[in-house]
């Protein structure tokens, strides 16, 4: 598996940070991941101590003459976080 591209940007006006990615996995067929994926994230501080995380992630699995699906996936998540 390599890191194809990775960023990530501190936005000190909005409190918020953004990060995106892409993931090659050639070999990575045994351990049920996507041969490439896509995503990127962004986290804004809502208030002091707390953080929203809103990630999207496109991957996309391996051809089905390659012992994949050859299908697409697309997840969403939304995260709160609280620091103590």
């Amino acid at each position: 598996m390599r890191m194809i591209e990775a960023q990530r940007r501190q936005l000190d006006d909005l409190k918020a940070v953004f990060k995106r990615s892409r993931i090659e996995a050639e070999a990575a067929r045994s351990l049920i991941l996507d041969k490439v994926q896509v995503g990127g994230a962004v986290t804004v501080g809502v208030m002091e101590n707390f953080a929203v995380t809103l990630e999207y992630l496109n991957g996309e699995d391996y051809d089905t003459g390659e012992g994949g699906t050859g299908n697409h996936s697309h997840t969403a998540t939304v995260e709160l976080a609280a620091e103590f």
